[in-house]
């Protein structure tokens, strides 16, 4: 009964009038189309890059740490230091190592 009192609730036949018409203005649209593929293309490779920048980083940061904590070699954890890592991974890292055996840190 309440599922029929709702079907005959008035305007109800607009909105899927608009909804057809909204539907109607897509097709053959190449734009839109290429325009959607694009953005899809975009959002996967964003994801990849994403991943491999976080990756990255953790990689970078633990490596830090097990040289500063495990084996024990006078590495200052600055905020610089600390970027390098995050930002330059394992190569950040092992440039770090270089600056302080060169006595730059």
């Amino acid at each position: 009964m309440i599922a029929l009192d709702l079907l005959n609730v008035t305007g109800l036949e607009n909105v899927t009038g608009a909804a057809q018409q909204g539907v109607q203005a897509l097709i053959g649209n190449w734009g839109m189309l290429v325009g959607a593929l694009i953005l899809i293309a975009g959002a996967f490779v964003l994801m990849y890059v994403f991943k491999q920048l976080v990756a990255n980083a953790i990689a970078g940061i633990i490596a830090l740490l097990v040289i500063v904590y495990i084996l024990g070699i006078p590495i200052p954890l600055t905020p610089l230091i600390m970027l390098v890592s995050v930002l330059g991974g394992l190569g950040g890292v092992g440039a770090v190592l270089i600056a302080s055996f060169l006595g730059w840190l």
